[in-house]
């Protein structure tokens, strides 16, 4: 049963009708020959029509006995996938209701075959690949049934591993690099080394080896069908570096340099990380050599130094300093109203110094805590002092200052052609006056001479003649100051013209 069997009848018809019971009827091109299904055991028949022209219609009756067919079946003892050279184990699990097999032939589909009548056998593929292994069976009734089981072999898996920040008494981190199908599983031997080691089946397992030296390091992989492969590296475990550290003198909201002078070891230094932490535990980071920290408060900093080379080994060193605090620096100036003007007065508000230094913007200095400056030459000038205490920490103050020179105007003047005093107009040493107009009036209010330009004055002449001796009355305007808001003065006066 459920085994195909091959009928022909011998003559030549021009009609054939074949019909059975317990079977499917499988057609062929020639109508003289079908192939028959069998679904049950026991006893049938076959009943063909045939059909010729001289002798027309014929039935004819086939009893056939459908012996039992064995149920083939096989499956591998291990996992369902292996590798190239491992042996690999099938067993025969077909079932048969009667009689007995009498013979197996295994085709492994790699070009090799395993005659005979084993039910149980092994065989080892030499490549990789996807392999269509075929069972055929034989009873003693001359039934023969087969099936085909495809079997995948793949590639041992290639076991391979790397490690960072080799190095004594530290954390040595392995990582496993390995590749193949289906991973499960791995095993770290550090063997009889001087180490420390936990979690020997994880892929990134850390170690801690407390000697220097070369130690032997093995790893083992195996995939979820039982394929493996190791790997051993013999691991140089390095020296630490030594952490030293310099620092300029610690003053309050100044940029203190942060100098490294660890030590190297076994390679040359790559990283160095500062990490600060006051009192009240709040810290900041900085990484760099040399490094420039800016303390903002006058109090206890810890001040550690992580120095770290190119294997990844680390050496820390920690310091306390003591910010020490800056003085608050201050100042305010009152200039002249009087006689003296571009005459600045200086008052020190500073706390906390011992001794001063005054840059006046003018090419002049002081050391005095309340100094004055006298300012002649028109601009802008920067003041600053800069403040230090007795510990020597320093701040500065910055004001700016600009020296508008005064404009006066003469009460008299000598036109006489002598070399002095021989032209009215103003007297200053300002960059600029404009816009600016100076116009002069005679006692009958008739103005007699204007003009726009502060280098041209009143020569005592109307029309190339001279004025009479007398006085005359005046009006300037110019500009207040050089400031862009700055708006227009008006001044009034006599002037006398003596001869």
């Amino acid at each position: 049963n459920n085994t195909t069997n091959q009928y022909q009848l011998s003559g030549s018809f021009s009609k054939i009708h074949w019909n059975v019971k317990n079977g499917d009827i499988i057609d062929s091109p020639d109508a003289n020959i079908i192939n028959i299904r069998w679904h049950t055991t026991g006893n049938d028949t076959i009943h063909v029509s045939s059909t010729t022209d001289e002798c027309g219609t014929r039935i004819s009756n086939l009893a056939v006995v459908v012996n039992p067919a064995a149920g083939v079946a096989f499956a591998n003892t291990g996992e369902p996938a292996s590798c190239p050279g491992i042996p690999l184990s099938l067993s025969d699990q077909s079932r048969l209701e009667t009689g007995h097999v009498i013979s197996r032939t295994w085709d492994w589909g790699d070009g090799n075959s395993h005659p005979g009548n084993d039910s149980i056998v092994v065989h080892s593929f030499r490549d990789t690949g996807i392999f269509d292994v075929n069972l055929k069976v034989s009873t003693d009734q001359g039934c023969i049934t087969s099936i085909s089981k495809q079997i995948r072999i793949i590639p041992f898996p290639e076991a391979s591993f790397s490690w960072y920040r080799n190095c004594v008494s530290q954390s040595t981190l392995f990582s496993d690099n390995s590749t193949g199908i289906d991973l499960a599983s791995r095993k770290w031997d550090f063997g009889a080394a001087p180490v420390t080691a936990a979690n020997l089946n994880l892929s990134q397992p850390e170690a801690i080896f407390r000697a220097t030296g070369e130690f032997p390091v093995k790893l083992l992989v195996v995939n979820q069908y039982g394929c493996r492969d190791s790997v051993m590296q013999q691991v140089k475990i390095h020296r630490l570096p030594k952490a030293v550290f310099t620092n300029d003198f610690p003053c309050q909201g100044t940029g203190i340099l942060f100098n490294d002078l660890s030590i190297a070891a076994d390679t040359a230094l790559t990283q160095y990380n500062w990490n600060i932490r006051s009192a009240d535990g709040t810290g900041q980071s900085y990484s760099g050599n040399p490094a420039l920290i800016v303390f903002d408060m006058a109090v206890n900093y810890s001040v550690s130094l992580v120095a770290t080379d190119g294997y990844g080994c680390a050496d820390t060193t920690t310091s306390v300093i003591t910010v020490r605090p800056k003085p608050d620096c201050s100042f305010v100036y009152t200039e002249d109203s009087g006689i003296r003007k571009g005459t600045l007065y200086f008052q020190n508000l500073t706390t906390g110094a011992k001794t001063y230094a005054w840059d006046f913007g003018n090419n002049m200095v002081s050391a005095m805590p309340n100094p004055e400056n006298t300012y002649s030459i028109e601009g802008q000038y920067t003041i600053s002092l800069i403040a230090s205490s007795e510990a020597g920490c320093m701040d500065t103050a910055v004001k700016l200052y600009y020296y508008l020179p005064v404009v006066t105007l003469p009460n008299a003047f000598t036109p006489d052609n002598n070399g002095h005093n021989d032209i009215f107009r103003p007297v200053t040493t300002r960059t600029t006056l404009q816009p600016y107009k100076l116009m002069v009036f005679n006692r009958w209010g008739q103005l007699i001479f204007s003009t726009d330009k502060p280098a041209d004055g009143w020569d005592g002449t109307v029309d190339g003649k001279a004025c009479e001796v007398g006085t005359y009355s005046y009006v300037v305007q110019f500009k207040e100051s050089n400031k862009l808001d700055s708006g227009i003065t008006t001044r009034r006066g006599f002037v006398s013209l003596i001869r």
